[in-house]
């Protein structure tokens, strides 16, 4: 049973439909704890759950975030789904680990992901491999950006050294949509979708543990390919097949979907910026050699990119949702909770805090150009002991796209277009939005088109820069 101190927000049986909404009515009357079901789990599927607990506030963020052995994850969809004890295996990465587990396979994957050379050069050859196909026609957006970050994705994680590594990324990205799909909020999966997910899981494991074992029996002395460094590291740092196939599924997750969506948003809110984009452009030109990818540390300076790109997941994280659960009765903010409560975590409107960020509901990359907050008040990638450890990989990702489309291409919105928002793991925009991306130079350009509906509202893109 939840304490009786908490104040309770009533009439949340909505909560699944439109969660932010709920969240952020309860913070409003409620303050930074409150309480939104007073038994069972809203999107944990946690067996006996003690309730919902709803967590604002740095203290509170900073206490959940950092306690990973009293504030835990919650089990996996295949476990939930009782899928096989291989498939369960295939979605086990360090966010479903604690204690020595955890922080020895925390301090191994960092040394291998440091190893090789900087990811943003895997990224820029695979975008001058896929660009020059694109036409000046409308595509969708989000669906572009999983092409591209795919494309690039395949270069920095499996390089290109072994055989039949795109149809084992293909494999990996299907397997994450069948799994996406099967254990989405207040769908069952049936008979059929269970078999198919088998079926596809089943091989994914045996095509990523071949995988393992060729890069094993290769042995390469040294590679900037991140998954052939997570299956050759010899002696203590060696992982063991099951745990490189677990890493190596999470890692291909975390450097498609979030980044393509995260990629998306960013794209979006400059489709309607012309004077913002015209400030990058010339940013870019200045700071980088044309036509040539930047150096690290070129790439690191574009100060302007960076205010942009922190400013958009701030009010457009991807990971706009968090989840955990207590794993035994644990004090927060001088309430003892009991196990198995499910706490929500929400960095979406976390990051439009007054307190933390004057005019928050308004874009405005300028307030990036002073310290930085609390990483307990802006988490678009997490923050504690379960923070993303892919978030360099990420960041360098959308970094270097961004540094080469903006020079090659302007982006238009095909024409006006209601844009709202869903939740789906991910926040994402819904429709997919059709965009244009025009060669920069082109003698005729479409008329640009604007955002109208849901987001328009949500986002007030308008403060700084008047789109025309």
């Amino acid at each position: 049973m939840l304490p009786d101190s908490i104040p309770y927000a009533a009439n949340s049986d909505d909560g699944l439909e439109d969660p932010l909404q709920l969240l952020a009515r309860g913070r409003a009357s409620y303050g930074n704890l409150f309480a939104i079901r007073k038994e069972g789990p809203m999107f944990s599927r946690a067996p006996e759950c003690a309730g919902v607990i709803a967590a604002f506030g740095v203290d509170n963020q900073r206490a959940v975030l950092t306690d990973i052995e009293s504030f835990g994850l919650p089990i996996s969809a295949a476990e939930n789904m009782k899928l096989p004890q291989n498939l369960v295996n295939l979605n086990r990465s360090l966010h479903s680990m604690r204690g020595a587990e955890h922080a020895t396979q925390k301090r191994h994957l960092m040394g291998k992901l440091n190893r090789g050379e900087p990811s943003h050069r895997s990224v820029w050859a695979a975008l001058e491999e896929i660009t020059p196909n694109w036409t000046a026609e409308p595509v969708e957006l989000v669906k572009r950006m999983r092409e591209l970050t795919f494309a690039a994705s395949l270069r920095v994680l499996f390089g290109d050294g072994h055989a039949n590594t795109r149809q084992l990324a293909s494999l990996l990205q299907g397997y994450f949509y069948l799994r996406r799909e099967a254990a989405s909020s207040g769908h069952t999966p049936d008979r059929e979708e269970l078999e198919q997910l088998v079926m596809v899981g089943n091989v994914v494991d045996s095509e990523l543990r071949e995988f393992i074992r060729a890069c094993r029996r290769a042995s390469p002395a040294s590679t900037s390919a991140v998954f052939a460094n997570l299956a050759t590291e010899s002696g203590e740092a060696r992982l063991s097949e099951d745990e490189a196939v677990g890493h190596m599924n999470i890692f291909f997750i975390s450097t498609t979907e979030p980044v393509a969506v995260a990629l998306s948003w960013v794209l979006l809110v400059l489709s309607q910026l012309p004077e913002l984009r015209i400030e990058l452009r010339n940013d870019l030109d200045a700071a980088l050699q044309a036509n040539t990818c930047p150096t690290e540390a070129q790439l690191n300076n574009l100060t302007l990119l960076d205010c942009v790109i922190n400013e958009t997941l701030r009010l457009l994280p991807p990971n706009a949702l968090m989840v955990r659960i207590t794993t035994k009765p644990t004090l927060l903010s001088g309430v003892t909770l009991p196990a198995r409560c499910e706490i929500l975590l929400c960095p979406f409107i976390s990051h439009r805090d007054e307190m933390a960020f004057h005019h928050a509901e308004e874009f405005l990359p300028s307030r990036w150009r002073g310290a930085p907050p609390s990483p307990f008040l802006y988490f678009p990638f997490g923050a504690g002991g379960h923070a993303c450890i892919g978030r360099s990989i990420a960041i360098d990702m959308i970094k270097t796209t961004l540094a080469f489309l903006l020079p090659r291409f302007d982006l238009f919105l095909a024409e006006n277009q209601d844009v709202d928002w869903s939740i789906r793991i991910m926040l994402m925009p819904t429709p997919d939005p059709t965009v244009i991306f025009h060669p920069l130079h082109s003698q005729s350009l479409p008329r640009p088109g604007k955002i109208t509906g849901p987001l328009a509202a949500l986002v007030n893109l308008q403060s700084i820069y008047a789109a025309s």
